[in-house]
């Protein structure tokens, strides 16, 4: 039988439908679980002045690298070009490259990969970083157990995300490995959360008409 002769040999077509049946049904009883459990995890402050954000994954070939394009994106388009961006992965791949599925995804949201290339979370790059913005609170942990003095500067990006219900208000999911539509939704909700987290680094300068001090002054006169 050739490697290609499916036909003959049902357990290639059946075993990638059975692990997929096994993934949506964890999925539901994960999404169930976590839609009756209080929201224990506030959206963060961010601080005041921001001159730097690092995304962090684990792999450092999908997500981080994906949001910190997309986020120095808007930061530039904000005017606030002296903030930069980048990102790193606590377990960085050794594939030393973004796969091509994430190439292919990220390049329909207008962001290139294919020169990316994954590098490991340090001491130097949690040092240097005003904000270290994660995918998945285990990602919070593991930098809250190796940098405890540096776990005020982390926040959950999937908290960004408005329309996150459930688990999904802790996890933007690895993609890696999946279909293209798993994919293009871990982008989408990236892009989400990004836009509000920029939103909030970036704010705007508060209006002097609207002061306090001035309505006051004014209603005198």
């Amino acid at each position: 039988m050739g490697l290609c002769d499916a036909s003959r040999d049902p357990f290639i077509v059946t075993a990638p439908l059975s692990r997929s049946i096994a993934r949506r049904m964890k999925e539901a009883v994960r999404r169930v679980r976590w839609a009756v459990r209080p929201q224990s995890v506030a959206r963060p402050t961010i601080p005041a002045d921001v001159g730097s954000v690092l995304f962090v994954c684990l792999g450092n070939i999908c997500r981080s690298p994906f949001a910190a394009v997309v986020a120095q994106r808007h930061l530039n388009e904000r005017g606030a070009t002296s903030v930069t961006c980048t990102s790193a992965g606590l377990q960085p791949s050794a594939a030393g490259a973004s796969p091509p599925e994430a190439c292919a995804a990220s390049a329909r949201y207008g962001v290139s990969l294919h020169d990316h290339r994954p590098r490991p979370v340090t001491r130097a790059l949690v040092d240097s970083c005003d904000l270290i913005v994660v995918m998945e609170r285990a990602h919070a942990e593991d930098l809250r157990e190796a940098y405890p003095d540096r776990y005020d500067r982390v926040v959950l990006l999937p908290l960004f995300d408005g329309t996150a219900r459930g688990y999904q208000r802790y996890s933007i999911e690895d993609p890696f490995g999946q279909t293209p539509e798993v994919y293009d939704d871990c982008y989408r909700r990236i892009q989400r959360a990004v836009a509000e987290l920029i939103g909030q680094i970036v704010r705007p300068p508060a209006d002097p008409r609207s002061s306090p001090g001035r309505s006051r002054t004014s209603s005198r006169r």
